[in-house]
């Protein structure tokens, strides 16, 4: 049976994982609010404690943290029954599992960026856990981590000077969004500057964020974070442009790390795991390498 799920173009780089068991059972979190444990230093050493192999599975899942950590830190504490806090000093947090045995499973379920003021962290945090547990945490892929690709491209100087761009098209998904050329002659009008000044990385990232990428705050969300980490220091909007750039770009960078270790779905046991979803419309349909996807202009019939 032919599985297809997502992006035609992550399966030249990723595959589905199979992992057979007998059962399990899940975990998932609720929607609790933010407390203030990122505050807190936590250190736990007890990482080897309650040792049982004959422990039945128990498999924890948690999606879509769009980078809350402070979300993500209360499902830790308050919701998981399969992964701890290891340690967390507001700059670093380390997972571990609950138990140390080969029972326990993790699966973080894509879009772990955009939303919040903890993506570097968050993601650290993750491909950690995967160094150190392999066989037992699957990272998936979510939309919103594979389509920082692009930066690498969109973002580099000679692309700023490769094509007119006036010639650059509005994004095709969304009707009612502005063009690059649009929107850089209103920022050039708002302040007293030609379009050549105006094309700038630091307006084209916040263009992409606002308008190809729906995520309007996380430009000020990275240079928060930023600040945490190089305790308090102020950011200039160029340094957030190269975080996000350096965090994609290469090994190290906690987000091309992710997408190294990612895959599209896992298969464990009787279940399949992945961002989005698979029903009887998508399953064994292979989408053409030229397809579109757009948001619909009127309604879908039926709807």
């Amino acid at each position: 049976m032919l599985l297809v799920v997502g992006v035609a173009i992550i399966f030249l780089i990723m595959t589905v994982q199979v992992h057979p068991v007998d059962a399990f059972t899940t975990t998932a979190a609720s929607y609790p609010s933010s407390n203030n444990s990122s505050k807190k230093t936590i250190v736990d050493n007890n990482v080897a404690a309650n040792t049982n192999h004959n422990d039945p599975f128990r498999l924890g899942y948690v999606t879509d943290v769009e980078g809350n950590i402070d979300y993500f830190l209360n499902y830790v504490v308050n919701h998981s029954q399969v992964l701890k806090i290891q340690y967390w000093d507001t700059k670093t947090l380390t997972l571990a599992f609950q138990q140390n045995n080969d029972n326990y499973y993790f699966v973080y379920g894509g879009d772990a960026v955009d939303k919040g003021p903890g993506d570097v962290r968050l993601v650290r945090a993750l491909v950690d856990l995967k160094h150190r547990y392999p066989d037992r945490v699957y990272l998936l892929v979510g939309n919103r981590d594979l389509n920082k690709l692009r930066l690498v491209a969109e973002l580099a100087e000679d692309d700023l000077r490769r094509r007119k761009i006036e010639e650059i098209p509005p994004p095709h998904w969304d009707p009612n969004a502005p063009s690059l050329y649009e929107y850089l002659t209103e920022v050039a009008a708002k302040e007293k500057i030609d379009l050549a000044t105006a094309n700038t990385r630091v307006n084209r990232l916040h263009y992409m964020l606002i308008h190809t990428l729906g995520c309007p705050n996380t430009f000020e969300f990275r240079r928060e974070e930023l600040s945490i980490l190089r305790e308090n220091k102020s950011i200039t909007d160029d340094e957030v442009v190269d975080s996000f750039r350096s965090e994609i770009e290469g090994e190290g960078g906690s987000l091309f790390d992710y997408l190294s270790l990612g895959t599209v779905a896992v298969v464990i046991g009787n279940t399949l795991f992945c961002h989005g979803a698979v029903d009887r419309h998508t399953m064994g349909y292979v989408p053409p390498l030229n397809s579109k996807f757009e948001n619909p202009k009127t309604p879908p019939q039926g709807r």
